[in-house]
């Protein structure tokens, strides 16, 4: 995606698994940050821990979310790194219950 030049669209935020099979995650988002882009990079692993999580936003990884994350801590996540819209009464998300 990186590659393909798919950053020139608008996207607010980006959920970037660390593992597949061509380019892994770091190489996916060091690709994206070379580019120039400050998108927002959410990492998803498998692999809970400080350690995993310090080495994801140490290579250029906005946020860090171990998997299975719930659907209340993803749209947190989302929530939390995705621009605040002009229409927005609060500046604030609002989380479906």
């Amino acid at each position: 995606a990186a590659e393909a030049g798919v950053f020139d669209d608008p996207f607010d935020v980006v959920l970037m698994d660390m593992d597949m099979p061509v380019m892994d995650g770091m190489q996916a988002v060091r690709a994206i940050r070379a580019g120039g882009s400050k998108i927002p990079v959410i990492a998803l692993t498998a692999h809970a821990g400080d350690d995993v999580r310090a080495r994801c936003l140490a290579g250029g990884f906005s946020d860090y979310l171990a998997k299975p994350a719930d659907r209340r801590t993803l749209l947190a996540a989302v929530a939390a790194w995705r621009p605040i819209q002009e229409h927005s009464d609060h500046g604030t998300a609002v989380l479906p219950a």
